[in-house]
C-alpha cells in the first residue's frame, strides 16, 4: 500500500482517444472504408451469440472491440456491450494483465473513444489503466534484467 499511495491515478485527460496505438484521424479513415454488410457479417459471426461479461473469455471481448473498431459508433459500442467488457477486464487483477496487455490497452482506448462513458466511469477506467501500467512496469512483476521473462512480450 505504501507504493500504490504514491501512484498518480487521477488526472485531467485533455488528449482525445484513440491515441495509444492509432490516432483519431487514422481511425476515421478506416471507418469511412467500412462496408456495412461486412460489419454486420462480422457481428453475426463473432459477437452476437457471445456471453456478456459475467462469463467472459478473452476472445469474446476481443471480438466486441473488433466489431466496434470497424465502425467506431456509439451504437455499435452499446450493441457489443463495450463498457461491460472494459469494466470486467480493467477491474481484474492478475495474469490477464500480463498475458493480454495489448488487448486490454486496445479495449481501454476503444471504450474511452466510443462516447458511452459517464465522467465517473471514465475517471475510474483511467485509474484502472494507470494501475495496470504501474503493475506491468514494476520490476518485481516483469524484470527481464532479473530473468523474469516468459518470452510472450517483445
Amino acid at each position: 500500500m505504501n507504493v500504490v499511495k504514491d501512484w498518480v491515478l487521477d488526472w485531467k485527460d485533455t488528449e482525445p482517444h484513440p491515441r495509444l496505438y492509432v490516432t483519431r484521424a487514422e481511425m476515421e479513415k478506416a471507418w469511412k472504408r467500412a462496408d456495412p454488410a461486412e460489419v454486420e457479417a462480422y457481428f453475426e459471426t463473432h459477437v452476437k451469440n457471445n456471453p456478456l461479461p459475467s462469463a467472459l473469455h478473452p476472445w469474446t471481448s476481443t471480438s466486441a472491440v473488433n466489431a466496434w473498431l470497424l465502425v467506431g459508433t456509439k451504437q455499435m459500442a452499446e450493441r457489443v456491450h463495450l463498457v461491460e467488457h472494459a469494466r470486467s477486464w480493467l477491474a481484474r487483477r492478475g495474469e490477464e494483465h500480463f498475458n493480454m496487455p495489448k488487448e486490454i490497452i486496445a479495449m481501454y482506448d476503444a471504450v474511452m473513444t466510443a462516447g458511452v462513458l459517464t465522467p465517473a466511469d471514465a475517471a475510474l477506467f483511467r485509474a484502472q489503466m494507470a494501475y495496470i501500467g504501474y503493475a506491468l512496469d514494476d520490476p518485481t512483476t516483469w524484470s527481464i534484467e532479473r530473468g523474469y521473462c516468459s518470452g510472450n512480450e517483445e
